[in-house]
């Protein structure tokens, strides 16, 4: 794997985007490193996703996440323990840490965020998505939807992602799931949203946006 951007936004949130084209592509096989940092029930879950390149970028994505916390850590990679919170967010439970993680992968790539408050982070790859004007009138606000128009026809993808991933970040922050009303939080009026939430669009790769939230 190549690491396309890695920037410490704050003192409170660090983010890393990894290229892993070529295993992902099945350019390159995975090597058995990679595997031996997870634990067996992990591989299991993992083995049970049919798509190929959809299981590898879950390995990868859990390898990710074990190597930077480790890191963080400065504990073995396999000795870390995670649970789920009350909407399904993973939270560290072994060691028991505040410290809060999040990862997203689409396409070749996995982007990682990681930081001592709430955080989401989400990477997207520019697509056709059938119901997109139906997601749009249930997910984004007026300001949003005006924004979106004045794009242009020729930027109406690229535009929407960008507003998607921005979104996306954000609920994952907030960790509540789409019980949050997303259609009520635009993600345009700069990049403080609700008072509490810090939101940036970051650096993506070529046909992708990206972008973090996190708690201040």
């Amino acid at each position: 794997m190549l690491l396309f951007d890695a920037k410490v936004l704050d003192e409170s949130c660090r983010y890393k985007v990894y290229d892993a084209s070529l295993h992902i592509l099945g350019r390159e096989p995975l090597p058995q490193a990679i595997l031996d940092h997870l634990p067996a029930d992990e591989l299991e879950e993992a083995g049970a996703i049919f798509d190929r390149a959809e299981r590898t970028r879950s390995i990868l994505s859990k390898f990710i996440l074990r190597s930077e916390l480790s890191r963080e850590l400065g504990i073995a990679p396999a000795s870390l323990g995670f649970a789920k919170g009350r909407y399904g967010k993973p939270l560290l439970s072994d060691p028991v840490s505040n410290l809060r993680f999040n990862v997203s992968h689409s396409g070749n790539f996995i982007a990682i965020a990681i930081s001592p408050t709430d955080v989401g982070i989400d990477i997207e790859k520019h697509r056709v998505i059938e119901d997109a004007e139906g997601m749009v009138y249930d997910y984004f606000c007026s300001d949003e939807h005006q924004w979106l128009i004045e794009s242009g026809v020729e930027n109406r993808m690229p535009s929407f992602f960008t507003l998607w991933t921005r979104k996306e970040a954000l609920l994952k922050a907030i960790g509540t799931g789409f019980s949050t009303p997303l259609n009520r939080i635009s993600v345009m009026d700069g990049n403080i949203v609700a008072g509490q939430w810090r939101l940036e669009s970051i650096v993506a790769p070529r046909g992708y946006s990206a972008a973090v939230s996190w708690r201040v």
